[in-house]
């Protein structure tokens, strides 16, 4: 497991699986649960001093130190009060800051140490429930974290470096479930999130800065987790017991960039209008879809004679494998979808000064689904030599192109299919399992195309010949003007036809 993972794991239990705060127990024992979830993560960790004050269990001095390489973590946890409210709820408040120090000895380090500091305004927890199932619920004005200090890797200048996230107007609820496999659920909205980031190098005349302003953020999660998982081991992360499914979505985001190097300057800006992300990690599966609307992107540049300014309707990507050794197929999911892609007449007469091709927005989406197993654990460092010693580390059952669309310059492809891949023949396509299957194609304006580019000069016509003469041998005309169709199976022979004609 990386250094950031642990880092990561270990807050997340102290501040969100770890706050099993029972309803009518003394903070005592509010305090020594949070210190059991804490011990799932296998963190060195120094659990400080506690002071009763009446109703108040003080705790004070709690961090950890972790080291993974060249690379080390020292966390200092903000000193709380624990206090029973007696009428059956638990308060938490945070006397102090957060500190984390990063460290970096590694010959190519681009810092020593950087110290990061979290600070809260108006921070509140309350818990009720039972021992059975807790619910507490966050609220906090913001939550700001900033870099307090960074220190150059020797023999470096000093950096003149900030950057700050504020997180405002945070309310928040998380439900969770304590026993031999800890599941919490949680349900956050923030405002606004703001980011700031600068870098000044005089030395080298560089110049950096961001700045970006995210609204009306939502963040979901379901997760599972043993109580006896060895953290330290990130396939663990996978096992059947184990999961994590959950996301976040917001409305609008805006980002803005200004970057000089030696007198030539570049700034522009990003925005969309609303984003979402899933994840889901567990049963040796992990996978991510993502999606954002109305993306516009704009540069300016003493570099270049004009403005870049790109926009489009979507973008989404989705990816998913199983990334631990299993007897079972899984799931493999990949998908990639650019949707009514725009640019400046700029930019298209950079290549298209006479306009002969048309510019009507531009759409290239692929989905691909299939089952597949891993052979080996690859997030296993163990297992690394043997990865090396295989072929391959994944035996792919069925690939299937559920859908495909291009469409740009005024021509248009669409297709779907599906193959399945017998794994014990790996000699008919030589080395390769043989698959069985086929592939619908569907171009449209390819010809048109074709003429568009020899009249643009782009395109000799012996080559054109060459184009025209290969689209004859695995399309059929289709219905409408200029449209060509293409059928490619493998049959359970082995053998490749296109179009009912047998190619190999």
């Amino acid at each position: 497991m990386t250094l950031v993972t642990k880092t990561s794991c270990s807050l997340a239990a102290f501040f969100m699986t770890t706050t099993a705060v029972f309803a009518d127990v003394t903070p005592e024992q509010v305090w020594d649960d949070w210190q059991k979830s804490l011990a799932m993560y296998g963190e060195e960790l120094d659990m400080g001093t506690t002071v009763r004050a009446g109703a108040s269990l003080k705790v004070s001095g709690v961090g950890f130190t972790t080291v993974d390489g060249t690379n080390e973590v020292i966390a200092s946890f903000p000193d709380m009060t624990l206090t029973d409210q007696g009428d059956g709820t638990v308060a938490v408040t945070l006397d102090t800051d957060y500190l984390f120090t990063f460290k970096d000895t590694s010959p190519f380090a681009g810092f020593a140490e950087a110290i990061f500091r979290v600070t809260d305004q108006n921070f509140a927890m309350v818990v009720s429930g039972s021992p059975e199932e807790m619910v507490y619920d966050v609220t906090a004005d913001a939550m700001i974290m900033a870099l307090d200090e960074i220190k150059p890797a020797p023999g470096d200048e000093p950096l003149d470096v900030t950057f700050s996230i504020a997180a405002n107007g945070i309310e928040g609820k998380y439900l969770v479930t304590p026993g031999d496999v800890r599941k919490m659920t949680q349900d956050i909205t923030v405002e606004n999130s703001i980011i700031k980031f600068n870098v000044e190098e005089p030395s080298d005349a560089v110049s950096i800065n961001l700045d970006g302003v995210i609204n009306t953020i939502t963040l979901t999660g379901e997760t599972a987790t043993p109580t006896d998982i060895d953290m330290s081991n990130p396939a663990a992360m996978f096992g059947p017991d184990s999961n994590i499914a959950g996301g976040y979505t917001f409305g609008d985001a805006a980002y803005t960039f200004l970057f000089s190097e030696n007198g030539s300057v570049s700034s522009g800006g990003l925005t969309s209008r609303g984003t979402k992300l899933d994840v889901a990690m567990g049963d040796s599966i992990v996978s991510y879809t993502g999606e954002s609307q109305d993306v516009a992107f704009n540069m300016q540049s003493n570099a270049l004679p004009f403005p870049v300014n790109l926009n489009m309707e979507s973008y989404g990507f989705a990816f998913g494998v199983p990334v631990a050794k299993s007897d079972d197929l899984k799931d493999v999911q990949v998908g990639l979808s650019l949707r009514e892609f725009v640019m400046d007449d700029q930019l298209w007469n950079i290549f298209d000064p006479t306009q002969v091709l048309p510019r009507d927005p531009a759409t290239i989406a692929i989905d691909i689904s299939g089952k597949a197993k891993m052979l080996v654990d690859i997030l296993d460092p163990e297992q690394a030599d043997q990865m090396m010693m295989v072929e391959t580390p994944i035996e792919v059952d069925q690939m299937n192109l559920n859908s495909l669309t291009i469409e740009a310059a005024g021509a248009t492809v669409t297709g779907d299919g599906g193959f399945t891949f017998d794994n014990t023949d790996l000699d008919t396509f030589d080395g390769v399992p043989r698959p069985q299957g086929e592939v619908n194609l569907m171009v449209v304006g390819a010809n048109g195309l074709i003429d568009n580019l020899i009249a643009m000069g782009l395109l000799p016509e012996d080559q054109a010949m060459g184009a025209r003469m290969m689209m004859g041998m695995f399309a059929v005309p289709g219905e409408g003007d200029d449209t060509l169709t293409s059928k490619i199976e493998v049959n359970d022979q082995g053998h490749v036809l296109a179009n009912g004609q047998r190619l190999r």
